[in-house]
C-alpha cells in the first residue's frame, strides 16, 4: 500500500498527492494570502454564477433540517428586511397566490366553517379587541358594510372621522349644543334608507343619543322636529 513519506498518511487525491498534506498546505496558503484568495474567490463566483446556484441548490436539497434552522435564525435577526422580501415576493406573485388559495378552498370546502366553528370564541374575543382599539376605522368599516349590503354603493375615507370632529370643532351635528366625546357616531345626513350615498360628503358626526333620535329620518324633517327649521 502507498503511504506519503512526509506525513505517513494513505489517502491521495486523483493527481496522486497526499491528501493531508495538500490540506495542511492549503491551511497555510490561506492564512498567507487572505485578501488574494478572498479576490480570487470573488472573481471566479462573478465568472460562474450557474455553478454557484448549482451548489447551493444541491447543499439546500442535501441539508432541509439546516436551512431551516439557518432560515428561522436570519428572520429573527433581520425582521424588517425580511418582512420587505415577502412583501415584494407577494407583490410579483400575485395572480399565482390567489389561484393557490382559490384551489386550496375548492380542495378543501369545509376547513373553514371547521376551523370558524372550533375557534368561535377565541375569534369573537380577536374582533372586539381589535375594534376597541380602532374604533375610528371600525366605524368607518360599519358605514362601508352597511352600505354595500343595501347596494347604495360609495365608499368612505380612513380618515374621514378625524377630518370631520375638526371641521366640527368637537361638537355635534345637529344643533344640540353638546360635545361629541369619545363615543360619538357616524351619521349619513341622507339616510341610506331613504335613497343616500355611503360617501364622504354625505356624513357628519352626531353624539350617540342624537343618532338614535335620528335614525333614518329625513334630515329637514328631523331639523324640523328639533325647531331649527321652518
Amino acid at each position: 500500500m502507498k503511504v506519503c513519506a512526509k506525513c505517513g498518511g494513505d489517502e491521495f487525491n486523483s493527481r496522486n498527492k497526499c491528501k493531508s498534506c495538500e490540506r495542511t498546505r492549503a491551511k497555510k496558503y490561506y492564512a498567507n494570502n487572505k485578501e488574494k484568495h478572498a479576490a480570487a474567490v470573488k472573481k471566479w463566483k462573478s465568472e460562474n454564477p450557474d455553478k454557484i446556484k448549482a451548489i447551493n441548490d444541491r447543499w439546500k436539497k442535501n441539508n432541509p433540517g439546516r436551512v431551516n434552522e439557518l432560515q428561522k435564525i436570519w428572520s429573527a435577526k433581520h425582521p424588517e428586511r425580511r418582512r420587505a422580501i415577502y412583501t415584494k415576493w407577494r407583490n410579483a406573485n400575485r395572480d399565482s397566490l390567489i389561484a393557490r388559495c382559490v384551489q386550496w378552498r375548492i380542495d378543501n370546502p369545509n376547513c373553514a366553517a371547521n376551523y370558524y366553528a372550533e375557534n368561535s370564541e377565541k375569534i369573537k374575543a380577536s374582533s372586539l379587541k381589535w375594534k376597541r382599539e380602532n374604533p375610528e376605522i371600525s366605524r368607518i368599516h360599519c358605514h362601508n358594510y352597511r352600505a354595500k349590503k343595501r347596494t347604495n354603493g360609495g365608499k368612505l375615507s380612513k380618515d374621514l372621522s378625524a377630518k370631520l370632529f375638526k371641521l366640527q370643532h368637537g361638537m355635534c351635528a345637529c344643533g344640540c349644543g353638546q360635545p361629541l366625546g369619545e363615543k360619538y357616531e357616524l351619521d349619513h345626513r341622507m339616510p341610506i334608507a331613504l335613497g343616500g350615498e355611503n360617501t364622504d360628503d354625505n356624513m357628519q358626526l352626531l353624539t350617540r343619543t342624537c343618532n338614535r333620535q335620528k335614525h333614518a329620518k329625513h334630515p329637514v324633517e328631523f331639523m324640523k322636529s328639533r325647531g331649527f327649521l321652518l
